[in-house]
Order: C-alpha cells, then structure tokens, then sequence
C-alpha cells in the first residue's frame, strides 16, 4: 500500500512539472472569472497557487474537524488502552505473588484491577484460587459469581473451578452438587467427569463411583495409573460395604461386574471369598477359591480356604468332599510341602470318616508349619478314637504355641 502511495505521489509531481513546463513554453496565458460586475482576471500560476492554495485550507479545515469529532473516540479507545496496560501490569504481579507464597497481596492485586478491563473475568477467577487458600470461602463464591455476571457464557470455567476449589477444602457434597449441575448440561465431559471421580472418591461413594469408572474408561479422561489405583480402592470398597449389607444377589452382580485384571487380582478374590464366608455363603466361596487355585496357585488363598473347607454343609456330602479331596490331591503334586494344603485335606478327610489319611496329612502339615488350628484337629481326631491322654497332650501343645506366638507379637 505504501509503495502505491508512493508511486501516485511521483506521478502526481511529474504530472506537475510537465504541466508547468507545458504553459510556460505556449505562455502564461489570462484567466479571466466574471461575475455580474464583479470581475477577476490573472494569470495560470497565481490561479493554479491559489487553487491549491484554497485545498489546502479546505483539507485542514475538514481534517481538524473531523479529529474533533472523532475526540471522544480517540480519547476512549486511549483510556482503554491505557487501563488494559494497567490490569496486565497488575494480572502479572498478582501471579507473581500468587506464585510466591503471598496469597493476600495476589487477591488484593486481581482485584485491584478487575473491573472495566479485557481480563476482568481472569481476574476474578484467580482471585477465587487466592481466597480459597486464604480460607476465605465467603469471597471465594463471591468472586466466582462476580465473574459469573461478566461471562455468564463461562458456566463451565466458572463451575469446574468452584468445584475443584470445594474438593481442597472437603466440601464434596457442595462439589457434586456443582458437578452434577455441570455433567447435566455438558456429559462426557472429561474434567467434569475427572472431578466427580474425586469427588465420590472422598466420600466413599462407591455405589456412583464404580459404574462412573466405566464412562471415565472410555473418555480416557484419567491417566491409566491414575484409574487402575482408583479402580482397585472403589472395588473393593463397593464389596466390602456390600458385605456388611448382607445382600448377596448384589455383591455377585458387583463380582461379575469388575474388570477382568481386578477378578484375578489375588486381595479381590480373598476378599470376595471372606465376605462370602462371613455370610455363611460358604460353597460360593469354595468355588471362587478353587476356581482361583486351579489358574494359579497362592499360598494366601489356601489359607483362607483351609478354615472353614470342612464347615460346608452340602445335599450329598460325599460325592462333594471327594471331589473337594481329589482336588486337593491334585494341588499336592506341586505343592507337596504347603502346611495349609495339607491341613485342608485333612479336614476334608475327617469329613469324609478317612480317620487315617486325616491324621496322616495332619501331622505332614504340622511338620511343615505348626499350627493351632492344625493341633486342635490333631486333638478332636485322637479325641474319636478315645485316646483322651494323647488329644489333652495335642490341646496343650496348641496352647502353648498360641502363647509363644502371641509373646512374639509383643
């Protein structure tokens, strides 16, 4: 544009001096202007200098006029820009002491400058994040709604920052509040989503949070670290509160439910099968447990599974125990020496009347690991066969582990 400017002006002056030098060689000539009796007459040059004279003036004239008009413009685009210089000014030293500590000078900084300014809204949102770590609760909402009225469009903003601010102060039903506000509005929404997970998480409420884990999946909208650890604690308190609940269509369905690398998880499934136990759904467990040591042999798992084996009560017991035993038989070939296996074989056994397989895994498990509870069905087996003074000999030898084990707790 400036080289066409440019350009116009030297043709302009050429055009010039090719006129003057025109007229001056065919003459100066007369220009002579008439008007009733009034009568001007002069040559070419004084009309042509006082024509452009006269544009000059004209152009002053109405290029002054037009700067006057345009004054208050003027004046209050320079007022605006001279406030916005201001507030950035103030934005970067309210960040500066945000950043350092200094949380009362921040939120008088957004403040000072909040109003009437490109960054008002910022500005009230940062001081929100200030008074929150000021403990100030009050000013916080107030700001927040403060930026509210200034950007009503930022509902999003504006709410995913009040509820992050209510999380760090504990305040998890006002933040589910807010978020479900939110997620009505915009579902699927990633932070959102982000944000409820936490805030279930606080209040352990694993009934919302497990099935919400499933849509975060799917969104990505945790890191995998992230999600595998909060799958795992809302899990496994879902069962456990479900336990205590006594409903058992309902743990089954949450067992069911979980994901695959949970069910295989060695602390889940002991954990299903303790709540199993404690309501008296001992098959159940048996299976789950079974189920579990036939993929993968744990030495945890066959703890659990030894104490209470023989307390199964089932329509045909005998076909039942021998596929129990059969069972045990099986794990026995590669794990001949685990003092829990063969305790629970021997149970098993005794349940089954085979005195002598009972006492003979007995006393292999107690050569392995002493026991109490491995003395004490030494002792109600010896008991059967009347031989009271051996069994009273195996009862005080349990005792006596059971004190020299709780002396080494203490």
């Amino acid at each position: 544009m400036k080289l066409i400017k440019r350009l116009l002006f030297l043709l302009l002056i050429s055009a010039s001096i090719y006129l003057g030098y025109f007229i001056k060689q065919q003459g100066t000539g007369l220009v002579l202007i008439q008007y009733q009796s009034f009568t001007i007459e002069t040559s070419v040059f004084v009309f042509g200098g006082f024509i452009i004279l006269l544009f000059i003036v004209c152009y002053v004239l109405l290029r002054s006029l037009l700067n006057l008009i345009r004054m208050p413009e003027f004046i209050s685009r320079s007022y605006s820009r001279y406030q916005n210089n201001k507030s950035s000014s103030g934005l970067i030293a309210g960040l500066t002491d945000f950043s350092e500590g200094r949380f009362k000078k921040a939120e008088t900084n957004f403040i000072r400058q909040a109003s009437g300014n490109k960054n008002s809204f910022l500005n009230y949102l940062l001081a929100a994040r200030a008074a929150q770590l000021l403990h100030a609760d009050s000013r916080r909402d107030n700001y927040l709604k403060q930026a509210h009225d200034l950007n009503p469009d930022a509902e999003i903003a504006i709410g995913l920052t009040q509820a992050e601010l209510q999380l760090s102060h504990q305040q998890n039903e006002m933040a589910l509040a807010t978020l479900n506000q939110l997620i009505a509005t915009h579902p699927k929404h990633e932070f959102v989503m982000r944000l409820m997970s936490r805030a279930y998480l606080q209040l352990e409420d694993w009934a919302h949070l497990c099935p919400l884990l499933k849509d975060i999946k799917q969104t990505n909208a945790l890191p995998e670290d992230v999600l595998l650890k909060t799958e795992k604690i809302a899990y496994a308190g879902y069962l456990k509160v479900t336990g205590l609940q006594r409903d058992i269509s309902k743990l089954e369905s949450i067992w069911q439910g979980m994901p695959k690398y949970l069910k295989k998880d060695t602390a889940n499934i002991q954990l299903y099968a303790s709540l199993l136990i404690n309501n008296n759904e001992l098959k159940r467990a048996e299976s789950v447990l079974r189920d579990a040591l036939n993929k993968q042999w744990n030495d945890e798992l066959i703890a659990v599974y030894a104490r209470f084996v023989s307390d199964i009560k089932s329509d045909n017991t005998n076909d039942y125990f021998n596929e129990l035993l059969a069972s045990c038989q099986k794990w026995l070939k590669s794990n001949p020496r685990q003092a829990n296996l063969l305790l629970a074989a021997g149970k098993i056994c005794t349940v089954l009347h085979l005195w002598g397989k009972a006492r003979a895994f007995f006393e292999s498990s107690l050569a392995c690991q002493p026991q109490a509870d491995t003395y004490l069905q030494l002792a109600l087996l010896t008991e059967q066969s009347e031989d009271s003074s051996k069994a009273q000999a195996y009862y005080q030898q349990g005792l006596k582990f059971c004190q020299q084990k709780d002396s080494a707790i203490l």
